[in-house]
């Protein structure tokens, strides 16, 4: 169900990119956790 996620949250980094940042601290594979903290 997560790598379903991340699949479905991919478009939405690359949209993002003061994001991208943001989620490689998060720890790699927090796209969910950093759109959750916006």
């Amino acid at each position: 169900m997560m790598k379903k996620r991340v699949s479905a949250f991919q478009p939405i980094k690359v949209t993002r990119a003061p994001s991208s940042k943001a989620v490689k601290r998060a720890g790699g594979c927090g796209c969910g956790r950093t759109i959750r903290k916006k």
